[in-house]
């Protein structure tokens, strides 16, 4: 009876429905019972402990602050850190894209699959399919033939150029 009067009046003052303010006392009812346990609690960290796993942690940081490699975030070499390490370049927090091998032999336009289309410079997954289709269609005559698939224009055609030849298959 005294409960549901409280209820009443949270809701009215709050605006919100009866089992949001269940849920709210469900929340609140846990968070003291919690802390009830934990005060009481005899195997938890005394205050001795909390001090010494504190320092731990504390002493771990300092260690990864000292055992630089001996250059700053721009890799230039910082000279009280370079006394006590050896300089190493570090790697870089953001990789740059590492650039496709250029293929080994020379890429059959109207013989390539897919996989041999992607090793070209510039050329991905997508433009492998373009070239494709378009040979499905239209036989490579030349290697210029190559700029009338979508996607390839005079640009990323000098790249791959060296890297191309045409036979002719009937």
């Amino acid at each position: 009876m005294l409960f549901d009067k409280l209820i009443l009046k949270i809701q009215k003052k709050f605006g919100v429905s009866k089992s949001e303010v269940n849920l709210l006392a469900l929340i609140l009812f846990g968070l003291i019972l919690g802390n009830i346990i934990l005060f009481f609690r005899k195997d938890g960290f005394n205050p001795e402990q909390r001090a010494e796993l504190i320092h731990k942690l504390d002493s771990i940081a300092n260690i990864q602050k000292t055992s630089f490699i001996g250059t700053d975030i721009y890799d230039k070499p910082d000279s009280l850190l370079a006394l006590g390490d050896t300089i190493v370049k570090k790697s870089s927090p953001y990789p740059q894209k590492e650039r496709k091998a250029a293929p080994g032999e020379l890429v059959d336009l109207n013989a390539a699959s897919k996989t041999e289309l992607m090793k070209l410079p510039g050329i991905g997954s997508s433009t492998a399919l373009r070239i494709i289709e378009y040979r499905q269609k239209h036989k490579f005559n030349n290697i210029e033939d190559l700029m009338n698939v979508p996607g390839i224009g005079p640009k990323k055609f000098e790249k791959i150029k060296p890297f191309l030849k045409i036979t002719n298959i009937k």
